[in-house]
């Protein structure tokens, strides 16, 4: 999946390394980039970590009820950005080990535990605006109490 229909930002604020410019002091592993923010400027406010812990809540489902067709948070490889992955085959292993196919990786095998996934691209979405109207009412209350 290339795309979800929604699109959610966190609520952020200016890094406090950096002053926002994405850039500090030089360290071999990272060249100049900042560490806290990874070079975006901005930092995850209380609230958009509250928003995040939310959406990864919703979003996770136990490694036994995965099937073929849900969509699974994947990153390929390790520097690649992760993306929603459609799940073509879903095989069951030794006791407590699964292995998913999807189009970005060829398998990945799973320990009993819990999976970033969804159902649908429906699904997702509804997640994804349900996640941004909870960060909407966290952010409401914020500002009525700092009136």
């Amino acid at each position: 999946m290339d795309r979800p229909l929604i699109k959610i930002s966190y609520d952020s604020k200016t890094c406090s390394r950096c002053g926002g410019s994405g850039r500090y002091s030089f360290i071999w592993q990272l060249g100049t980039l900042c560490r806290k923010c990874l070079g975006s400027g901005k930092e995850i406010t209380s609230i958009g970590a509250k928003a995040r812990k939310h959406f990864e809540e919703i979003t996770t489902m136990s490694n036994s009820e995965i099937k073929a067709g849900y969509y699974m948070l994947v990153a390929p490889g390790l520097s690649t950005k992760k993306k929603w992955y459609e799940i073509n085959e879903v095989r069951v292993k030794e006791e407590g080990k699964i292995e998913i196919v999807t189009n970005a990786i060829t398998t990945l095998t799973l320990i009993t535990g819990k999976e970033r996934v969804v159902k649908s691209v429906e699904d997702l979405d509804k997640a994804l605006l349900e996640t941004r109207e909870y960060q909407d009412k966290l952010l409401k209350k914020r500002t009525v109490k700092n009136v």
